[in-house]
């Protein structure tokens, strides 16, 4: 039996039907149908990624409901991640086909086929990550037969991508592996992948782009430039050996948001403004390579192994508002050069599943081992590699341009070191066809800390997380269960403008309980999923004494649905949402005592419509919409973000020309109705002495459409 592939989601096909038996590793180590997980996972597919023209892994995760921005990403024009409320972590929180990427540099994901988000504590899986979870990024493998696709963009703001993605299965001796076909393997209805020569078989996937891209923000272009090649060598049907090599280059002019004044006035001087310096920028350098193969050892038994390098890189200057002066307006702005940052990464995963029998029992059971090295290097030392400086007081409603007053960092140097290493089980007993309990464990150990000379001694901890849940079927198709979960956290570094500032906290315990359903109902047409969820973290913050500290609690208890299907022959819809209570407790401060953490919303929620209209045989029209609930920018609810709406609209026309070739015109609207709103935003104390706080929020985009044109042959 060969190795199970990763199963693309076609939302042009029975997408409620292939959302429900898909296959994933994110919530565990082996390959399991979604539907029959004891967590909740997210799935953003290809349809989602095409059809609604996202480029990068915002886009794309702006349909989730657990997803939310936990503060502004311009500064360092990366994109971070909120899961459930928590915020994440640069080191721990992200995850390409299940081995870590550190996010200091923006995820490409041209070559992804889809993102999965695993909600809560993820130690069992994924060791030291936030309690939100992690988000799995699932690299594009070769296709069974030819395909090749070129496509172009471009959009109102005056952004233009391209991409080219290219792949095939070959047998060695150079013929196709399975039998060719005119069609596109996303199309309807794709021919079967019957082989017709055995042996050793050789699978590719090749994708390129590019792009110009602009925004609505003034002064906020930049370009990209994006390679990937994936290959799997097949010498039979039960070894499947790959390895994939991609990499990118990235540079984009930064942005900052509308001011907001020493007594939380928001100084809204507009949707383009652009507070950040015309020379703030970030550039961006990635590499990944990774290498793994799947072995079939028999019928019942499988070793999986991967082993994964990576190299960012990040440069540029930066500029920021740091304190407000108390006159209407006025603002101290300072730069930050923080010269060239380098996060080189190892990683390794080796487990071996299988299944047994003791008595009338089944078991399948996975035993293995992880380990990570992070090393990161920047310009020399002190004061920790940047230059930091006053540059004058600017104007929110005039703004100036000031000149650099930091001398740019030179030279490059070892600065911090992360390393983990983890061993885990698990074993799922199925007791019979209806009651299975699952039980897990993960032994982790970490160390951290600074490396230039003088710095603290690293500190070392070792964890156990472990995870227990019960899963029952009472009827076929519907999935119930109840989990427990518990992880670590890395503890947090003080920040400015705290007295034990650079300070590093120890790791931080979370928990979760989970309840929940998923089921396919009427014939497979329709899929819903339906949780209950509590996390619990010890809480990081600046106390009275002005120091930064672990204590209280952070409560966050919540409610996620889903629910969509093929509600006829042309009509397909969904909805999804997130209901959140997040709270901070037993802080010893009653200003935060009851508080929702900054940039948290109370609800989240998406749906969609999708119909194929009847008499013009190709043309489908969409619309979705996407609702975000108030938000606070601060931990004490002084500056709120309201709730907004967003309308989407999308149409499609496919047609398939004489020599074979399809081709897509996509058009796609987004806020169509040019809704003003915030998407996030930070306020708080300067850490200058003598200036009042200050805090930025960044608008979302108006309204703003796509042209795309794809040809596959």
């Amino acid at each position: 039996m060969a190795p199970p592939e990763p199963e693309p989601i076609v939302i042009d096909d029975d997408a409620p039907v292939s959302y429900g038996e898909i296959e994933t590793s994110t919530a565990l180590f082996g390959q399991t149908p979604l539907i029959e997980t004891p967590f909740s996972v997210g799935v953003i597919g290809q349809g989602i990624i095409q059809e609604r023209r996202a480029f990068t892994a915002e886009d794309a995760l702006l349909y989730e409901p657990s997803i939310t921005l936990p503060y502004s990403g311009g500064s360092y024009s990366r994109a971070d991640f909120s899961i459930r409320g928590f915020e994440p972590d640069q080191l721990q929180s992200y995850r390409i086909d299940g081995l870590p990427y550190v996010s200091s540099a923006e995820i490409p994901i041209d070559d992804k086929e889809r993102i999965e988000v695993l909600k809560g504590p993820a130690g069992l899986r994924f060791g030291f990550v936030p309690p939100g979870g992690a988000i799995n990024y699932i690299r594009k493998r070769p296709t069974p037969q030819v395909y090749r696709s070129v496509s172009t963009d471009i959009d109102t703001f005056g952004s233009f991508y391209s991409q080219i993605d290219v792949s095939d299965t070959l047998s060695l001796g150079g013929t196709p592996a399975y039998s060719p076909s005119g069609k596109s393997p996303w199309s309807k209805n794709p021919p079967a992948k019957a082989p017709i020569q055995a042996g050793p078989t050789l699978g590719y996937r090749l994708v390129i782009a590019g792009d110009e891209f602009d925004d609505f923000y003034k002064n906020a272009g930049g370009d990209r430039v994006f390679g990937s090649l994936f290959l799997e060598w097949k010498p039979n049907e039960d070894i499947s050996v790959w390895t994939s090599l991609s990499g990118q280059n990235r540079e984009r002019r930064n942005y900052g948001g509308v001011i907001v004044d020493f007594d939380g006035a928001i100084l809204d001087t507009g949707v383009r403004t652009n507070t950040a310096q015309p020379w703030s920028h970030s550039r961006q350098e990635y590499l990944d390579f990774a290498i793994g193969a799947d072995i079939r050892l028999d019928d019942s038994w499988m070793l999986r192994t991967s082993t994964s390098y990576g190299d960012v890189a990040r440069s540029g200057y930066q500029s920021f508002p740091v304190g407000s002066t108390g006159i209407r307006g006025i603002f101290a702005e300072a730069d930050f050069l923080f010269g060239t940052q380098t996060w080189e990464t190892w990683s390794h995963h080796t487990h071996l599943e299988g299944e047994f029998h003791t008595g009338p029992l089944k078991h399948e059971v996975v035993i293995g081992g992880e380990y990570r090295s992070t090393k990161q290097s920047r310009p020399g030392f002190p004061p920790g590699g940047q230059a930091f400086s006053l540059i004058g007081f600017n104007d929110a409603f005039a703004l100036q341009t000031f000149p650099l007053v930091s001398a740019d960092p030179q030279g490059s140097a070892p600065y911090h070191e992360y390393t983990e290493a983890s061993f885990f089980a698990t074993d799922v007993v199925e007791f019979n066809d209806w009651l299975s309990v699952l039980g897990g464990v993960r032994y982790s150990e970490l160390q951290a800390g600074l490396l230039p000379p003088g710095s603290p001694a690293p500190y070392s901890e070792s964890v156990v997380s472990p995870t227990v849940a019960v899963m029952v079927e009472p009827v076929e198709n519907l999935h119930g269960y109840v989990s427990y979960t518990r992880g670590m956290t890395q503890g947090g570094t003080a920040p400015l403008p705290a007295l034990n500032v650079g300070e590093q906290l120890p790791p931080v315990e979370s928990s979760q309980i989970e309840a929940g359903f998923k089921a396919e109902l009427v014939e497979g047409r329709l899929y819903g999923e339906f949780s209950y969820f509590q996390i619990e973290q010890d809480l990081e913050y600046i106390n009275g004494a002005n120091l930064y500290v672990q204590d209280g609690l952070r409560v966050h208890e919540g409610f996620e649905f889903l629910l969509h299907g093929q509600v006829s022959e042309t009509l397909r819809a969904g909805v999804s949402a997130m209901i959140l209570d997040a709270v901070q407790e037993n802080t010893g401060n009653p200003l935060l005592n009851g508080r929702t953490p900054p940039n948290v919303p109370d609800y989240k929620a998406t749906a969609w419509v999708e119909w194929e209209v009847p008499r013009i045989e190709g043309l489908a029209l969409s619309l979705n919409t996407v609702l975000v609930g108030d938000r606070s920018a601060d931990n004490v609810g002084q500056v709120s973000m309201d709730s907004y709406c967003l309308l989407n609209a999308g149409a499609r026309y496919r047609f398939q020309t004489d020599s074979g070739k399809q081709w897509t015109l996509r058009a796609y609207v987004e806020n169509l109705t040019d809704e003003r709103y915030f998407k996030v935003g930070q306020y708080g104390p300067s850490p200058f002495p003598g200036l009042l706080p200050i805090g930025q929020l960044d608008y979302g985009a108006p309204v703003n459409a796509t042209f795309s044109v794809q040809v596959e042959f």
